[in-house]
């Protein structure tokens, strides 16, 4: 038993209980159809969009992250390279004293 007959036997039992004539017109049935294809396309979209939305947010944090430390190495080695040229021109002023 295919889960559409299944479906339309549900449909005829609660229709039958409830007093109606069992049968659906062509136009319920495609709606319904319709209706099962638009949340199929929801079901599936919805979540690979929400994932997709999780990876740029993710990915913006990590170059943002990158970037921050790029900036502090950046300024660390600018003041290391400072130091040296200090200690650079002291030894030089030492040297001229020593004649060297």
């Amino acid at each position: 038993m295919s889960a559409l007959s299944s479906r339309k036997d549900i449909i005829g039992l609660c229709c039958a209980k409830s007093g109606g004539s069992g049968s659906r017109s062509e136009a319920q049935e495609a709606a319904d159809n319709e209706m099962a294809n638009i949340q199929l396309c929801l079901a599936i979209g919805v979540p690979i969009l929400f994932n997709r939305l999780l990876f740029v947010f993710g990915f913006t944090m990590l170059l943002t992250e990158v970037n921050h430390l790029e900036t502090k190495f950046d300024a660390n080695f600018t003041l290391l390279v400072g130091k040296l040229m200090e200690m650079d021109s002291r030894l030089s002023k030492v040297e001229a004293k020593l004649g060297l």
